[in-house]
């Protein structure tokens, strides 16, 4: 009786995902800036379908990102984003920090590390990269110029 019950409902939850229609992709590539490797960021993936998939994302290391089928993009056009943050060297106040009482200065308790994005808004909050995803491994490699 509980092979059947198990059965059933493995059934019913792979008919659902049939009749959603959602097919999903995997996808990978290579990530440059002025030539060199992204040591680490993120890469996104937005359908921009009329009834298109959820958003996908994944990391971007040592200058390569994957995303599995399981998790990947849906068929059709995607706009791609790409965020690679840098840290600067500098320190600015930490968002968190109390403010200092009485006219004190600030402290040094109170900074954090400055950090800024590398990827230039055309390929990020502007983002004008765009992919076709087709059934299958799909290889998309980016080359971002900052200069």
């Amino acid at each position: 009786m509980r092979l059947l019950l198990i059965v059933s409902l493995l059934g019913l939850g792979l008919g659902g995902c049939s009749r959603s229609g959602l097919q999903r992709a995997s996808i990978a590539g290579a990530v440059r800036i002025d030539g060199e490797p992204v040591e680490r960021g993120t890469i996104r993936l937005i359908s921009i379908e009329p009834n298109g998939g959820p958003t996908v994302g994944g990391d971007i290391v040592d200058g390569r990102y994957r995303i599995s089928g399981q998790r990947g993009p849906s068929l059709g056009k995607h706009r791609v984003e790409v965020n690679v943050p840098h840290k600067t060297g500098r320190k600015t106040r930490s968002p968190f920090a109390m403010p200092p009482v009485d006219g004190e200065a600030w402290d040094s308790a109170g900074t954090v590390d400055e950090w800024v994005e590398r990827a230039p808004k055309q390929y990020n909050s502007e983002s004008i990269l765009e992919v076709i995803i087709s059934a299958g491994m799909n290889e998309f490699d980016i080359s971002m110029n900052t200069k």
